[in-house]
């Protein structure tokens, strides 16, 4: 999860390699605040994308710091909420 969100946050720079040990260090420190729940047969009503992964993480700074990832059961991405 902490590479998704390192490469999440600035592709360009973490395909280059610019991510350092400290970087690393503080993402995975937000990550141990967070509360992270996952959904392995999430069924939504769109014909498109019937069967899903979800995951909902809330960081530390409250309730309306939320992310959504969801994904195919075939592991392809398909969508990310951000709140705010």
């Amino acid at each position: 999860m902490i590479e998704f969100l390192l490469r999440d946050n600035d592709p360009d720079w973490y395909d280059e390699g610019r991510i350092t040990k400290e970087d690393r260090e503080e993402e995975a420190a937000a990550v141990a605040k967070a509360r992270i729940a996952v959904f392995d047969e999430y069924t939504s009503n769109e014909d498109m994308y019937p069967e899903e992964k979800v995951m909902i993480v809330v960081w530390p700074a409250g309730l309306e710091y939320t992310e959504a990832y969801m994904w195919t059961v075939d592991n392809q991405f398909i969508r990310e909420q951000i709140n705010p």
